[in-house]
Formats: structure tokens, sequence, C-alpha cells
């Protein structure tokens, strides 16, 4: 499994690429994110990518915002040495995974990059799940995954019940009844 770090911090940059080799993690650790866009191709992979939120020329979260689509299978984590929690609640809420304060608790950060991992995982079998169902069978998914009934996907979409229930079957027959679960629970 991958880990991206981009740190404009040498000295934080290697330190963290040992710990995460240590860990067994495949690490590629770049000092701007300049390099990081010229270097990295995006893949359908599980990767974990650990962000300094405040570099010179592009910043962590003006990198994160133009990746984000590419990269929604990833794991973001943002380091900082700065408490700005506005930043923190703002890119939590478009997708980052965690916000952590440097220094940075090495248990902490570990247990994190952990967990973002197993989420990364989940989320990249996700996706490959999902381009398994047709177009429409994908429509009636993201109703579902927002909480809206049968009865209310069918007006939506301008089908009929029993065809609503149909595309139901045929996702969870495709999808495994734990990414099934999964992503009802994110409704």
């Amino acid at each position: 499994m991958d880990v991206y770090i981009i740190d404009d911090d040498p000295i934080l940059l290697r330190s963290l690429t040992l710990l995460m080799e240590d860990e067994g993690y495949r690490v590629n650790s770049y000092l701007d994110t300049e390099t990081f866009l010229a270097e990295v191709t995006f893949e359908l992979k599980p990767a974990c990518l650990v962000l300094d939120l405040r570099m010179p020329k592009v910043s962590g979260v003006e990198l994160y915002l133009q990746i984000q689509h590419e990269v929604e299978h990833w794991s973001t984590i943002f380091l900082t040495g700065h408490g700005e929690v506005h930043t923190a609640v703002e890119m939590i809420k478009k997708g980052a995974f965690e916000f952590l304060q440097k220094p940075v608790d090495i248990d902490a950060l570990l247990s994190v990059v952990h967990n973002a991992m197993k989420n990364s995982e989940l989320k990249t079998q996700l996706k490959n799940m999902t381009a398994q169902l047709t177009d429409r069978e994908q429509q009636v998914l993201k109703y579902l995954t927002l909480g809206f009934s049968t009865k209310e996907i069918s007006s939506h979409i301008d089908i009929s019940i029993k065809t609503v229930e149909f595309h139901r079957a045929n996702i969870r027959q495709k999808m495994s009844l734990k990414e099934y679960k999964y992503l009802m629970l994110q409704a």
C-alpha cells in the first residue's frame, strides 16, 4: 500500500518517510506539490496522502481541492503547525480523512494512517463494485445512499416502483453484502 507524503520541511519529510517505511508502506515523498503532480499517476488503488497544510507556492488545501476528484478513493491526512480549526472543519467536510497538528504524536499518526488505509481499501473496493453497475443502477444507488425510499426514487427518476425494486436487487447481487451495507450506512 502506498503512502504519499508532501511536506516542505526536509527533516520532517525524511522522518515521516522512514517511519512509514518501517511500518511496511511503500512511501513516495515530495518537498512540494509541483513535483508530486509531475510524478504521480492517480490510479484506482488504495493509498494515503499525508499533506502539509501550509507550503510555498501551492498549499496543501489548494492541492487537495485540485485533485480530490481524482483521489476520492484515497484517504487524505492533513498535518499543520498552525491550529486552524476553520480550515480543518472545511477540509473534513470536503472529504479529508483527518487533520493532525504538528508536532504529531507518532502513535496517533500511525493509528490514523492505519485507519486511513482501511478506509481507502474499502472506498477502492466500492468504486470497483459500483463500476460494474449499469448507469440506471448507479442512479438508483445514488438515491439509496441519500436515504430515499423506493417510492421516492420511483418518483424522482420517473420509473415504476417494480423497476426500482428490480434495480435494487441487481445492485445487491452485484455488490457484496458488506459493501452494500456500508453504502447504506453512509446515507
